[in-house]
């Protein structure tokens, strides 16, 4: 036994020394190895440590700053002029507080959506105007290389009986443009968010299982699916409605498996072609939160957006190291030891 110990270890020892005489050397050595893959991940924060205030009014619906790769935007797109109150955005530290606060919140046009307080990121489809995006996620881009992306956000909501969304606006064109969407394009919007009293625009389709991220624990969860395909030349609109909604905490999801289910969800119930959706390109990725007139004739909440990034996720294959490999050697050297001592 101990002969065989012996014989064993001179012979991981011969390997070793030959091995390093020849590296210094500068010898090229074959050395099997296994491959590792290691998941490697490269973000961007939206929200920079600047500090901005913006206030949005009916005099003043679209109060807008840019601050390192996006924009911000009160948005109060749908606002009549004879309404009253306001929306403050405040960025202060990285953090994004919004407060909406009005007394009296009147339509401009159809009943739908008053505003939409919001972050901008990529090529501002409704009028430009915003920073050039992140070259991490170089907007605009083809849904085909839409697969490793995913989207984080921190926030919480404080709402007080106001018909609201906490939602992605994410605009794909068939044509690079800033004068909006038009028949052919795509709106979808991903709710985290939203009271009982709203619905998305559109027909309710079909419901479907999604992972995401929430505070950092995967969750297996559940979307309702609603289309507006829309007519003459309006742009379609498809929304994936959480069906437990996230009021505070970190929500990370793979942007990829939203295209993947925005094309089995057009191309199968609505006849649309793969080719041509895949072929489209996403232009904005818009963050914030549409709300709608409250039960007393007014519209008031607040929301708070701690941390927004952009992560790219890739597998890197690396191979083992010289340095492993020896201290594998050594490691079998202690083993066999241990082993001839039991």
């Amino acid at each position: 036994m101990k002969k065989n110990l012996i014989k064993y270890l001179l012979i991981l020892f011969i390997i070793t020394l030959i091995i390093i005489t020849l590296i210094t050397l500068n010898v090229t050595v074959f050395i099997p190895t296994r491959n590792k893959i290691i998941e490697k991940v490269v973000e961007v924060n939206l929200l920079t440590n600047s500090s901005v205030i913006l206030t949005g009014s009916p005099e003043n619906p679209y109060s807008s700053s840019n601050v390192g790769n996006v924009g911000l935007n009160t948005d109060l797109w749908n606002l009549a002029s004879n309404s009253k109150g306001s929306v403050t955005m405040i960025l202060r530290n990285s953090v994004l507080y919004v407060n909406v606060n009005f007394s009296l919140a009147r339509y401009l046009n159809s009943p739908t959506v008053l505003g939409y307080p919001e972050i901008l990121y990529g090529v501002n489809v409704w009028g430009g105007g915003i920073p050039a995006p992140s070259p991490l996620l170089p907007l605009p881009i083809s849904l085909y290389n839409i697969t490793n992306v995913q989207l984080l956000v921190n926030y919480s909501i404080r709402d007080t009986n106001t018909p609201i969304d906490f939602a992605y606006d994410i605009w794909i064109v068939k044509n690079v443009t800033t004068s909006g969407a038009t028949h052919g394009d795509i709106e979808m919007m991903i709710w985290l968010y939203h009271t009982n009293d709203i619905v998305p625009a559109g027909n309710y389709i079909t419901s479907i299982n999604l992972p995401i991220f929430i505070n950092g624990s995967e969750v297996n969860a559940n979307w309702n699916i609603y289309v507006y395909n829309g007519s003459g030349d309006s742009w379609t609109i498809i929304t994936f409605e959480l069906n437990n909604p996230i009021s505070a905490g970190s929500v990370s999801l793979n942007l990829g498996n939203f295209i993947t289910e925005l094309t089995h969800v057009l191309s199968t119930f609505l006849n649309w072609n793969e080719n041509y959706i895949l072929n489209l390109k996403m232009e904005t990725i818009d963050l914030g939160s549409e709300f709608r007139q409250n039960p007393f004739g007014g519209a008031i909440y607040s929301y708070t957006i701690y941390a927004y990034k952009i992560e790219i996720i890739n597998n890197v294959i690396e191979n083992t190291s010289l340095n492993e490999i020896l201290t594998q050697y050594l490691y079998n050297i202690v083993i066999i030891v241990i082993l001839s001592k039991s």
